[in-house]
């Protein structure tokens, strides 16, 4: 969902419903991504403190890992 920005063939939507997921699933996913989406760009706007815990998981543009 998250690669194809929404744009998923019909396929994968079967495919999904036939692992046993419903309509009402898809919504939930959808959901799921937009809250994590307006969580991330809220923390970035906001310079806010990344957890300890998620530290060691911290995305850095390429420009600073080449630097490293």
């Amino acid at each position: 969902m998250v690669i194809k920005r929404g744009h998923v063939e019909q396929s994968e939507l079967e495919r999904f419903r036939a692992a046993g997921y419903t309509e009402d699933q898809v919504y939930e996913v959808n959901i799921g991504i937009s809250e994590k989406t307006i969580s991330n760009l809220t923390s970035i706007s906001l310079d806010l403190p990344l957890d300890e815990a998620f530290k060691p998981f911290a995305w850095e543009p390429e420009e600073a890992r080449i630097a490293a």
